[in-house]
């Protein structure tokens, strides 16, 4: 029996232990990128004390996910 065609159709869809590992592991990254972005720009304008500073690392943050999002069409 070739334990690949065995593998194929024996997984238990979203509950297959590898999807489960992947979702995990995305939520976790997730989680530690949101918390990057937010702590940043914080601990710049508590070490520095520059408003200016605090504002640039902001909007610098959340750049690349604004630049790397496919435009949205509207239907009409």
């Amino acid at each position: 029996m070739n334990p690949l065609a065995h593998n194929q159709t024996s997984g238990k869809g979203l509950l297959a232990p590898p999807f489960i590992a992947l979702l995990t592991t995305e939520i976790l990254s997730n989680l530690g990128q949101t918390c990057l972005v937010f702590a940043l720009p914080l601990h710049l304008l508590n070490i520095s004390g520059s408003a200016s500073l605090y504002g640039m690392a902001s909007a610098l943050a959340v750049l690349p996910s604004i630049l790397l999002t496919p435009p949205g069409r509207s239907s009409g």
